[in-house]
């Protein structure tokens, strides 16, 4: 275990009292409930301080030291009610670089992840993400780019998503190619007192409910404070949004947002942007010098992309603007060259754009042409007491775009008359953020050093499985006994340990893998159809990843590097990670993660370095753990070894080691995604795209705020990408306008993706630093073989 140092912090309720009484008299905090855990500044940080937020229970503060520390991969926060913090904003400075491992600086997935007092520089992904947390604080935090206005940046630096009770406050974001401060499909929202500036979007709310924006200062952004709500999301009805005492200012940047994204349309110049959002309140905000316009009103129709959502209102409706001082805007709408700022410069002229510039799209009628909209009540547009320079025709304008196509407006057919968006509506409520709970989680139950190494050690000297010791966490692979040679984990198995193979595996750097499964003494896998083998607890699985030292004989010698172990226990499942020593004779447990050199070339001659993750990135692909590829289709094969000839399940069942197995002719089988002679080109295509990507891109994957899913269950429509527009891409759209393009697969982001080692762009994110060009080509043949049309 590295070297951390820890201290008690934590005050007791009557311990703060007596404090605040006494003024100067400090009691201890209970020993039980929180502690620091210091990082000391070595090259080792990154793995220290991943280690740290792995062991860190509720209430417990990782501390970063000053300095500036070069970074590669991500860290990780899966523990509830844990804090990372540095010794402030450019004082604990991480650095990265375009060879970044993961696809953002911090990444945070449990309850009450607190992160402050930081800086992230030049991660060419995004800065801090959190996804699916409720509790959600960030604050006094930057996040810069330095090469400044490029599309080479990562896509967000502050990335909440699906989460809830939202605080971002008093950080910095600067360069980001998508948004600076971007909160997406989340709910209850406060975002304040932040510096955004040199983004695309300066702070964006995206499909959420219930956000303040309020003293934030917006400058020098291409857009500056975004509300938007897409199609095709799994939240929908954006709606309450406030949006006050903000200083807009000089939003004037060249859009250098990548093609395909949705800011990418966004026209240099833009104060405030409302796109298909509902229940929006604007007010005492000053907002001045932008070039096309101080505040824009559109419906998603305004793009004339197409929507496959029956849940999805592209309409902004109820938005009630007051009290803002607003100042020269519109001058310069042609700058840039984005359609939305030609066409509002057009319909404007002779006069400027006006402060506030409306579209005027309705509803679609039953031909899908675009209606007047015609708002009433509470679903109107109001406009109450704005001061702003120019005279009535400088303030409000309809571009009445439901006349015409969005390429042909009429010159002067803009509608400049307000009078009947002088109304006042009923004025939003305050967000107010649940409380964090008056009680933090309890700590997990721990047995003493002494016991673990009890438990570990049981099975020494023995020719078993040491089933006792499945529970806890052992420091040597070896204590588990898995295999016949301690010093040799491609040799055969204890305990009947049964070594499978999968029709389609999951490709690894061209690792080769030897996988094992270790069912408890008397114990049997139940069968299921489609979904994975049911699984007994005390089940083990081992996955060993190796080399061959020659290429050219991939059966020759091996250079094992890692063993990967999910055990089933009674608290769920539990991954761990053992790498092996340089001699190959012991593997010892590592939490946060490594960097091994492969002694052979790749197929360029280029030296390879392979990456060992770390448990809180297993975690993000194994979903709670659970194991991937161990379904029916994919066992419903030979085996090899000792096993060569028999069916992998008939063998299985034959050992009473599998109940409930069917006949063979009513079992799936899934092909080899390598050979055609086993399945059609769509049926390769869709298994290796399953075993890949399925385990993020579903329902119950962390890809599911994308909404693009994956699985073989997937029915080919846009769910499936196709004809899809990316959610969150970043710089990963390539300029791609679709997820796929039925018969253009040069045109599909997602081969785009699978062809990029880039950290930013890659896809999985995770478990590759290759790109498997074998396993690329056969999806592009697959969509190169897919009918449709996207124009349609």
């Amino acid at each position: 275990m590295p070297y951390f140092r820890v201290r008690r912090l934590s005050l007791g309720g009557l311990s703060l009292m007596l404090l605040c009484l006494c003024f100067c008299m400090l009691l201890p905090y209970p020993e039980s409930m929180a502690r620091v855990w210091e990082i000391p500044a070595t090259d080792k940080l990154e793995q220290e301080a991943q280690e740290a937020l792995l062991l860190a229970e509720a209430g417990d503060t990782v501390l970063l030291p000053e300095g500036r520390f070069a970074m590669n991969s991500e860290l990780s926060m899966i523990n509830p009610s844990v804090t990372l913090k540095g010794r402030g904003i450019d004082k604990t400075v991480l650095l990265y670089g375009e060879g970044a491992a993961g696809p953002q600086a911090i990444i945070a997935s449990a309850a009450n992840s607190r992160v402050e007092d930081l800086t992230i520089v030049d991660h060419p992904g995004d800065g801090i993400k959190m996804v699916g947390v409720s509790g959600v604080h960030i604050r006094a935090v930057k996040v810069e780019w330095t090469k400044k206005a490029s599309s080479d940046n990562g896509a967000y630096g502050i990335y909440p998503v699906l989460s809830s009770n939202v605080l971002i406050e008093d950080s910095v974001v600067i360069g980001a190619s998508d948004a600076g401060i971007y909160v997406g499909q989340s709910k209850n929202i406060i975002v304040r007192r932040n510096r955004v500036e040199g983004n695309v979007a300066g702070i964006e709310i995206e499909n959420s409910q219930l956000a303040d924006v309020y003293a934030n200062d917006v400058r020098f952004n291409t857009g500056g404070i975004l509300v938007f709500n897409l199609p095709h999301l799994l939240v929908q009805g954006g709606r309450g949004t406030r949006i006050f005492q903000n200083h807009l200012e000089d939003n004037n940047l060249g859009n250098f947002a990548a093609p395909g994204n949705s800011v990418a349309a966004v026209p240099q110049g833009t104060g405030m942007l409302i796109l298909a959002n509902d229940d929006i309140e604007i007010f005492e905000n000053t907002i001045e010098s932008h070039n096309t316009s101080s505040i824009a009103l559109a419906s998603f129709h305004i793009l004339e992309q197409r929507i496959e959502d029956e849940h999805f209102d592209a309409v902004p409706e109820n938005i009630y603007i007051h009290d803002n001082q607003m100042r020269n805007a519109g001058r310069w709408p042609f700058l840039g060259g984005q359609a939305l700022g030609l066409i509002a410069g057009v319909l404007s002229f002779p006069h400027r754009v006006p402060h506030i510039a409306y579209d005027g799209i309705g509803a679609l009628d039953d031909k899908g042409e675009a209606q007047p909209a015609n708002l009433q009540g509470l679903r109107r547009l109001c406009l109450g007491s704005n001061q702003h320079d120019g005279g009535d025709k400088s303030y409000f304008g309809n571009l009445q775009l439901w006349k015409s196509s969005w390429w042909s407006p009429l010159p002067g057919s803009m509608n400049r008359s307000f009078e009947a968006h002088r109304c006042e509506l009923p004025r939003l409520p305050q967000v107010v953020l649940d409380p964090p709970p008056s009680e933090l989680p309890k700590a997990r139950p721990k047995l003493s050093p002494e016991q673990v190494k009890n438990l570990c050690k049981t099975g020494e000297g023995k020719a078993a499985v040491n089933w006792e010791a499945a529970e806890v966490d052992c420091p040597l692979l070896a204590d588990y006994g898995l295999f016949e040679e301690d010093s040799n984990p491609l040799a055969g198995a204890r305990d009947g340990g049964f070594r499978y193979e999968l029709t389609t595996p999951l490709f690894s750097d061209y690792a080769s893998k030897t996988r094992f499964l270790f069912l408890p003494p008397g114990e049997a896998a139940g069968y299921q159809e489609r979904s994975l083998i049911d699984l007994p607890l005390g089940t083990i699985i081992a996955k060993t990843f190796s080399f061959p030292a020659d290429e050219r004989d991939p059966e020759g010698a091996q250079q094992v590097v890692e063993t990967r172990l999910l055990l089933h226990r009674t608290s769920g499942w539990s991954g761990l990670v053992y790498l092996w020593n340089k001699e190959g004779t012991q593997a010892h447990l590592v939490r946060g993660g490594a960097s091994v050199a492969i002694s052979r070339l790749d197929s360029e001659g280029r030296a390879q370095e392979y990456r060992v993750p770390n448990l809180a990135q297993c975690e993000g692909c194994h979903s709670e753990n659970v194991p991937i590829g161990l379904k029916t289709g994919y066992l419903n094969r030979q085996g090899e070894g000792a096993l060569a000839g028999a069916n992998q399940l008939d063998y299985l069942a034959a050992k009473d080691r599998l109940r409930g197995l069917p006949p063979p002719s009513e079992r799936p089988v899934y092909p080899v995604w390598n050979d055609p002679a086993s399945g059609t080109l769509n049926a390769r295509a869709r298994t290796y795209l399953d075993i890949n990507c399925a385990h993020c891109h579903s329902l119950q994957g962390k890809a599911n705020t994308s909404a693009l899913f994956l699985t073989l269950d997937q029915a080919a429509d846009v769910r499936l990408g196709i004809c899809k527009p990316p959610v969150a891409a970043g710089r990963g759209t390539g300029g791609t306008l679709f997820d796929i393009v039925p018969g253009k697969a040069s045109e599909s982001l997602l081969v785009e993706r699978m062809k990029s080692n880039n950290a930013a762009i890659k896809m999985p994110e995770l478990a590759r630093f290759q790109v498997h060009k074998e396993g690329s080509e056969l999806v592009t043949a697959w969509i190169d073989s897919l009918a449709g049309d996207c124009s349609k």
